[in-house]
């Protein structure tokens, strides 16, 4: 089509594509809900003993906006992210799980 049209010296005009979809517009989005920070933490704080991820450990940092509090599990070296959810608190707040029959 191209090279027909400039033989007859016409110019070539692109025709739109009739397969092709229409442009879909983005419309803008709302700015993402943040929840309130948790109330109820359970009395747990910055070196409270908790029992998280099957085992024992220790709360090394505090939830920022995000929620996930950092806690040291004993015999491991690092730190792990847990909710207040999967945690509980040692000391008479709460009663661990027993361990898991062998």
């Amino acid at each position: 089509d191209k090279l027909k049209a400039h033989a007859a010296g016409e110019t070539y005009v692109n025709k739109p594509n009739p397969y092709k979809r229409a442009p879909v517009r983005k419309r803008a989005r709302a700015p993402p809900r943040r929840k309130a920070p948790v109330k109820n933490t359970g009395g747990l704080r910055l070196g409270s003993r908790v029992w998280a991820f099957g085992k024992r450990g220790t709360i090394t940092e505090l939830p920022g906006d995000n929620g996930w509090w950092r806690v040291q599990l004993d015999g491991e070296n690092g730190t792990r992210g847990a909710r207040i959810g999967s945690m509980r608190a040692l000391g008479g707040a709460a009663v661990p799980p027993p361990p898991p029959s062998s």
